[in-house]
């Protein structure tokens, strides 16, 4: 399958002309292995498929561009209407940026959740509804309740001792 029409931000995400990429299809600008194994190419010919059928559907891609850069990207595809054939647009997006925001979330959570389970001190958060959301290991000593036990739970009905709660509710 060959590209049928390439716009100029497919000239640029790739870093090919228009005349090279109608030249090519999406398997050429894919690389063979997709990171993690949970993408294959026989998933992108799944999407493909529900798309011919007449189903919009969207996926995380890693495509490579002319120089042999892994770009990751979100890949939207529909059917366009035409009497005589089944074409198919594809919207491509590169997510560059926010696998890299995600990537720093994820490790700014981790570095906290290692820095507050490591505290000498119990340390317990809770959500705007009050319900608790991290317990941690001192806590869990402190407390006896296993994370996995209070998580969810209030502080009204877990922690603030009986004689207290009416002015725990007060505020």
């Amino acid at each position: 399958q060959k590209f049928s029409s390439v716009s100029e931000s497919a000239t640029r995400l790739f870093k090919m002309s228009k005349e090279d990429l109608m030249k090519v299809g999406p398997a050429e600008v894919s690389p063979d292995y997709q990171p993690g194994g949970i993408l294959s190419v026989h998933m992108a010919i799944d999407k493909i498929n529900q798309a011919v059928s007449g189903k919009k559907t969207s996926f995380e891609w890693i495509h490579r561009d002319a120089e042999g850069k892994l770009i990751p990207c979100e890949v939207w595809l529909s059917l366009l209407p035409s009497k005589d054939k089944k074409l198919i647009r594809g919207s491509i997006i590169d997510i560059t940026e926010r696998k890299k925001s995600e990537e720093l979330i994820r490790s700014a959570e981790e570095t906290r959740r290692l820095i507050m389970n490591s505290a000498l001190d119990a340390i317990v958060s809770i959500d705007l509804n009050g319900a608790i959301i991290f317990w941690t290991p001192q806590a869990e000593k402190i407390f006896g309740w296993k994370e996995e036990e209070i998580i969810g739970k209030t502080l009204e009905e877990s922690i603030i001792p009986m004689q207290h709660r009416e002015q725990h509710r007060k505020g």
